[in-house]
């Protein structure tokens, strides 16, 4: 998608050459945002703090309500531009990168919180954004924020610096609640997130430090949850939304079937062709040619992206098959099982005995990142899974536990 009529804000237009910090206390109107539709870039970063109002925040094309308390930390890629149901109470703080440049090397990246100020983040990639940089926030952000707004509105002697030490303050207390609040939202989503990881990333190479990072959890324990969340593992997931992908363009494209095969993370071609053979009980040449004499409304069928484990007394025989689906599906390691979030649930109760009770006006929850149907647990997708089972069900050193 593309940017629709929005607003670009430069820098120049905000920001002294001797103080990279603006601080801004705003009511607005619904009438300020019009239209709606549009989304609106800028040359710096902003936190945005909801004072008073309701509405939703619009980011990235998608929408996240809002009430008092929220809070969210901009990038400059971001598109953005809010729907307010009645005028809106906020405070923008405005900030160049330079302003923190020097800090940023000493902070602890908890949740990869600061990772947003790396060079090479990209909003539209980062399944954590939201998670981590939309929030409700908790007593001590409204404070460091009603500092930083006096201390811009009264300066004096060396309030540029002060500000600056303010703001990263600021960050800080953002990221401590924000680690608080992703370990809540991972511990009822995380499956779901995994599942949109994959189907964003099914054409590379699976990245495990990547996954792990993105959902907040330990490389080792990443495979041991999923399999316990949801009864199968990431490979057998990965490799049925390859295949699902493989059944769409080959239906619906003249693409060569070499083509489809490395556009679908396939780096085999007559690995390819076998799984796909097991999967879909024939070639991916007759399948085509099949699918284009079907109605439309019949080609639009897909393979199921979700497989069910192996049945109570299933038994599958490693010595009958040892192939592998590709080099690029990731090998399971199991670690021992632990609750998730242990130490985010004390955090949570802390930080619930310290809340303002003047900004305890939660908002209704983010909007969850999607979890994908449960899938049809019938024969075509069992054998999917049985197909691979040294890349499914692979005993490994365990990484540990998160």
């Amino acid at each position: 998608m593309t940017n629709i009529s929005g607003r670009f804000y430069r820098a120049a237009d905000y920001f002294k050459d001797d103080l990279p910090i603006v601080v801004q206390h705003n009511i607005h109107s619904p009438a300020d945002f019009d239209p709606p539709e549009s989304l609106n870039r800028r040359q710096f970063w902003k936190i945005l703090y909801i004072i008073d109002g309701t509405g939703l925040l619009k980011i990235n094309h998608r929408e996240y309500p809002f009430g008092p308390g929220f809070v969210c930390l901009n990038h400059p890629d971001d598109l953005t531009n809010l729907a307010l149901d009645r005028p809106v109470e906020l405070c923008n703080i405005l900030f160049l990168q330079k302003t923190i440049e020097n800090d940023l090397a000493r902070l602890y990246n908890d949740n990869s919180f600061f990772s947003i100020f790396r060079p090479d983040f990209r909003p539209e990639q980062s399944l954590s954004h939201n998670l981590l940089h939309l929030i409700d926030s908790n007593r001590r952000i409204y404070l460091e924020i009603r500092r930083l707004h006096h201390e811009y509105t009264h300066t004096d002697a060396n309030s540029g610096e002060m500000l600056r030490h303010m703001l990263i303050g600021l960050l800080i207390e953002f990221s401590r609640q924000s680690a608080r609040v992703f370990n809540r939202k991972r511990r009822q989503n995380a499956a779901g997130h995994i599942d949109r990881f994959l189907r964003e990333n099914f054409a590379q190479p699976f990245d495990r430090e990547r996954a792990a990072r993105e959902v907040g959890m330990s490389k080792g324990y990443l495979f041991s949850y999923y399999r316990a969340a949801t009864g199968r593992t990431i490979g057998e997931t990965l490799l049925a939304i390859r295949l699902e992908e493989a059944k769409k363009l080959l239906a619906g494209t003249g693409m060569k079937i070499e083509t489809v095969c490395y556009r679908c993370g396939f780096s085999d071609l007559s690995n390819f062709y076998k799984l796909f053979r097991r999967a879909a009980g024939t070639t991916p040449g007759a399948f085509r040619e099949s699918a284009r004499r079907q109605p439309p409304a019949a080609r639009s069928a897909v393979f199921p992206a979700e497989i069910s484990r192996n049945q109570p007394g299933d038994r599958i025989d490693h010595k009958k098959t040892r192939d592998r689906a590709d080099h690029d599906v990731p090998e399971e390691r199991d670690v021992p099982e632990m609750p998730l979030g242990v130490a985010g649930e004390n955090a949570d109760q802390h930080h619930a005995e310290n809340r303002d009770p003047g900004h305890d006006r939660k908002v209704a929850g983010l909007v969850p990142a999607r979890v994908f149907g449960e899938g049809d647990h019938d024969e075509q997708n069992r054998r999917i899974a049985e197909s691979v089972p040294e890349l499914f069900d692979r005993d490994a050193a365990a990484d540990g536990p998160e």
